[in-house]
């Protein structure tokens, strides 16, 4: 929560998911109106006058860090402050002051982007992974090798193509974002919309990618040691991320094609 004081916000509450929270010296945090609740503020804080409390023991993506952070009546100056819809909106007056456009892209549609392409990144190496494996992997009853039965090549057909799917999708979000840089003009709703429903589908394509591939593995697959089962996880807590969340997405995409 973030209430209004003399020169700026006392803020108050606990926030999850604060990514690299041990390595940094700033933290961004989302502030809720105090009475209704509603969407008010992002404001910049200190690390050092925060509580950082160690909630992060998860299935994957346990480098991230992200652990929760509590503020106890910090006080925030207003220049450190924004509008939360003015800010994911791309409308920050500040993005003016800069010699580049990139400021004046939304933050919300390249957070949804910069996860889907960690997502990405860890499916190519699952790929990488299962096709590696594979050529060694031998039918225990008969020795005869794994690569050579055709549902195994439709099954790592499948999820290469997929990635490949993904891979296109984030390419034209990023083209997206170029032509917005290139030419100055703010982001409007569709475009929002659009990059956050390519985000999430493409995670999604990458998780399809992954869980097919890990079900063809074989019973080495599921040993701590075993690269295939890291990336899964990874590629399955990654496709869990707020901001690429895929029935959310879908729904604002549909529902504004469609005009409902």
């Amino acid at each position: 929560m973030a209430a209004g004081v003399d020169g700026g916000y006392r803020v108050d509450g606990r926030w999850q998911f604060a990514s690299g929270v041990d390595h940094a010296q700033w933290v961004l945090l989302g502030c809720a109106e105090e009475k209704t609740g509603a969407p008010k503020v992002h404001v910049v804080a200190r690390r050092e006058e925060l509580e950082v409390d160690d909630t992060w023991h998860v299935m994957g993506l346990a480098g991230t860090g992200s652990k929760d952070v509590v503020a106890r009546g910090v006080f925030v100056p207003e220049h450190r402050a924004i509008d939360t819809r003015m800010f994911f909106r791309a409308q920050s007056p500040h993005s003016a002051n800069h010699p580049t456009n990139l400021y004046r892209l939304s933050p919300e549609a390249m957070l949804s982007l910069s996860v889907a392409t960690a997502v990405l990144g860890a499916a190519r190496f699952a790929l990488a992974q299962f096709i590696a494996h594979t050529r060694q992997r031998r039918v225990i009853l008969s020795g005869a090798r794994k690569a050579e039965y055709v549902p195994t090549q439709i099954r790592m057909a499948e999820a290469a193509a997929e990635i490949q799917c993904a891979d296109l999708l984030i390419h034209d979000a990023l083209g997206e974002f170029e032509r917005l840089m290139a030419s100055g003009e703010r982001p409007d709703l569709d475009h929002r919309t659009r990059v956050k429903w390519q985000a999430a589908y493409a995670a999604e394509l990458c998780r399809r990618a992954a869980a097919r591939m890990f079900a063809g593995s074989g019973a080495h697959a599921v040993y701590e040691s075993s690269p295939m089962q890291a990336a899964f996880r990874n590629i399955i807590v990654g496709a869990q991320h707020a901001s690429i969340d895929f029935d959310t997405a879908a729904e604002q995409y549909a529902r504004l094609r469609l005009g409902a």
